[in-house]
């Protein structure tokens, strides 16, 4: 997750091209993770969706 977000640090002209909040869920081991590229400047983070970004579209995945 680190060298993604250090892309989207580099990429500011991300949120204004992607505009959406993903948020993964992933299981073994139990995990979450948004890939914020709806705010500037857009950024990855552990954890859920927080306020007005918690209204975006939100993807699950699931890894064993």
């Amino acid at each position: 997750m680190a060298a993604i977000g250090e892309f989207v640090k580099g990429n500011a002209e991300l949120p204004g091209k992607v505009a959406t909040v993903f948020q993964f869920r992933l299981k073994n081991p139990d995990s979450a993770y948004v890939f914020d590229l709806k705010s500037n400047p857009g950024k990855v983070y552990a954890g859920e969706v927080e306020g007005q970004a918690a209204r975006s579209s939100s993807a699950t995945a699931t890894s064993s």
